[in-house]
């Protein structure tokens, strides 16, 4: 899941939240991270943590090893090179961090992604509260990983959705299930949306 590109869109994201995301991506255990650190610097301390990781990588011996770390790094890192539009895995055109636009679109900086980003974020939020009002109630994890899930599908896809039915009902269990079938683009099953489900999964099983 490519959550997390910079320490601005980091610092989006709540410190609970932020810490169970990292320590659910296939980086965590290569990161040297304080958690006992106060939580508004969790931020910056993952960003450093992957920056140094970065650095370090060049005396990793095992090339295939080494190869496997670069591929994560690049992930990691690549909403920072979203500044153009690009056809996302799904055939969507889409600019900064996964905001929908036409193939027209002019270059934005980062600062304009981020603007994106926290508009698309609220629309998220709401469309989710609207859909699912039983989150309001719930642990945080649970918000986060169905706002994600909106921000991701859209709001037409949770209306419509066994997985909606099963979050009103509080079965849990079922929704993580249901979270499962949402993992094709294009008609076919994409890596990319394998894992976020799964990151989505573990927010809300915790």
């Amino acid at each position: 899941m490519k959550v997390f590109a910079s320490k601005q869109f980091l610092l989006l994201i709540s410190a609970a939240t932020l810490r169970q995301y990292t320590e659910a991506h296939v980086l965590y255990p290569r990161l040297t991270l304080d958690w006992s650190l106060a939580p508004d610097t969790f931020a910056t301390l993952i960003h450093d943590a992957v920056d140094a990781l970065d650095v370090a990588m060049s005396a990793v011996i095992d090339p295939i090893e080494r190869k496997s770390i670069q591929r994560e790094l690049s992930n990691w890192h690549d909403d920072l090179r979203r500044a153009h539009p690009y056809i996302c895995p799904a055939g969507f055109w889409t600019i900064g961090f996964g905001h929908l636009c036409e193939s027209s679109h002019p270059p934005i900086t980062e600062s304009e992604a981020e603007v994106y980003l926290a508009r698309d974020l609220q629309t998220a939020l709401a469309a989710t509260l609207r859909y699912c009002p039983v989150l309001a109630t719930e642990h945080e994890g649970r918000l986060a990983a169905i706002v994600d899930f909106t921000f991701n599908l859209g709001a037409g896809r949770l209306q419509t959705s066994t997985l909606r039915r099963r979050i009103n009902q509080r079965d849990w269990l079922g929704a993580e299930q249901e979270l499962r079938r949402w993992v094709y683009g294009g008609g076919k099953v994409l890596p990319g949306l394998v894992t976020r489900r799964e990151v989505e999964r573990s927010l809300i099983a915790a």
